[in-house]
């Protein structure tokens, strides 16, 4: 398996589990935010519904003057997202990462110089990890805090290992 596959393969999981995780919220839980000023459930659902492709297709612009109209279009395509169609969304992220990454390849992993969102420069394998991968794990993990604050019973697996079926 390649390393390619493999980043694939750890998103590909990331999503599982928060569809899975998505299962068991309530919708009264859409506007938790335990302080003002956090994201709500309902904006951390949003969020994961755009950020990956988005920052994907980022690092793949030809024409980084183009980067503000992908970010601005999908935040603005997430706000249709709701928690009915979330599993769905998140369904139709996959296929986009999945389309974006047959635009590189093994070796663009290892050489291939893209800028993360704030300038940085980096390698984009690294840039991968360091940003969808990160953002995929730890906005999960907030949806898990904000679950248990609010009483769902979950345990750990809820959290890294059970996926939707």
């Amino acid at each position: 398996m390649t390393n390619k596959q493999n980043i694939f393969n750890v998103i590909e999981k990331e999503i599982g589990v928060l569809k899975a995780l998505h299962s068991k919220i309530t919708p009264e839980m859409l506007s938790f935010s335990p302080y003002e000023g956090m994201r709500t459930t309902e904006e951390i659902l949003q969020y994961l519904t755009w950020v990956s492709s988005a920052t994907l297709s980022f690092f793949l612009l030809e024409d980084k003057s183009k980067a503000d109209d992908v970010f601005t279009n999908a935040y603005e395509n997430s706000k249709s997202a709701t928690y009915e169609n979330f599993k769905q969304r998140m369904g139709a992220e996959l296929i986009k990462m999945k389309e974006l990454f047959e635009q590189f390849t093994e070796e663009d992993l290892l050489t291939r110089e893209v800028l993360l969102p704030w300038q940085q420069p980096m390698i984009l394998g690294q840039a991968l990890m360091e940003t969808i991968i990160k953002w995929l794990s730890g906005y999960k993990m907030q949806l898990f805090i904000y679950m248990k604050q609010n009483g769902i019973k979950l345990d750990t697996g809820d959290c890294w290992i059970y996926t939707e079926k």
